[in-house]
């Protein structure tokens, strides 16, 4: 079984603070399991802030999964926070599109997580 595990935990304490936390995970092997588990809090003193999550996933096989539990906890009044997650496997058609389209090389998910982690 193959587990990959995304915690943080972070906390702004002072004005003007910037966080990007972005964390991606593939799994491709039918026993892989991914967790993503996110904690941003901007306190009363931190004020402008810009923190921002984001998790991006890709199942490679059908019975590997991914949970997600992004979590801001936004006590100051004049902030930009936001948070966001995807999680998607490989559809039919998008296997035809990369097998005839653009791999002749390479086969369909290969050239899937190429493509996905440039995005």
């Amino acid at each position: 079984m193959l587990y990959l595990l995304c915690q943080h935990q972070l906390m702004m304490p002072c004005e003007r603070s910037l966080v990007l936390v972005a964390c991606r995970c593939i799994a491709s092997a039918a026993t892989g399991r991914g967790v993503f588990d996110g904690n941003v809090r901007v306190g009363q003193a931190a004020q402008k802030t810009d923190a921002q999550q984001l998790s991006r996933n890709l199942l490679l096989v059908p019975r590997a999964t991914v949970n997600v539990k992004p979590n801001l906890q936004i006590i100051a009044d004049d902030v930009k926070c936001s948070h966001g997650c995807a999680v998607s496997d490989l559809e039919e058609d998008q296997m035809f599109y990369f097998r005839y389209a653009l791999a002749q090389f390479m086969n369909a998910p290969k050239m899937s997580v190429l493509l996905w982690q440039t995005c």
